[in-house]
């Protein structure tokens, strides 16, 4: 798999930020994303809040086909500290005139590798 530019990825974030300001944001639900909200005493707004602030070093893999849902946006995935435990991101653009989308917020199920750290 080829990695993005860093452009790219800056480029997806700013878009993922502006269509979550006007359209908000679909969490999918899972007892692993659940799970790490009570394990982490945070609120989905605060999830949300640490969305807005993925940047490029964050940057975990993508963009890739969305294994669930093949003719919607394509996913990518980060990771990042939260009260400074380690967090697997992965999100997408969703369909037009829709919410983005978090898959998932949990602690991650394998060593998550930064290429831009």
């Amino acid at each position: 798999m080829q990695i993005p530019q860093q452009s790219e990825i800056e480029n997806f974030l700013a878009a993922f930020r502006q269509k979550l300001k006007v359209y908000g944001i679909a969490y999918h639900r899972s007892d692993d994303n659940s799970q790490t909200l009570l394990d982490l005493d945070i609120t989905p707004a605060e999830r949300t809040d640490a969305l807005y602030k993925l940047k490029v070093s964050n940057y975990y893999k993508g963009p890739d086909e969305d294994k669930y849902d093949p003719h919607g946006s394509p996913v990518w995935e980060f990771g990042m500290l939260v009260k400074n435990k380690e967090i697997y991101i992965k999100i997408s653009l969703g369909k037009n005139n829709k919410p983005v989308l978090c898959k998932s917020f949990h602690f991650p199920k394998r060593k998550i590798k930064y290429p831009f750290k």
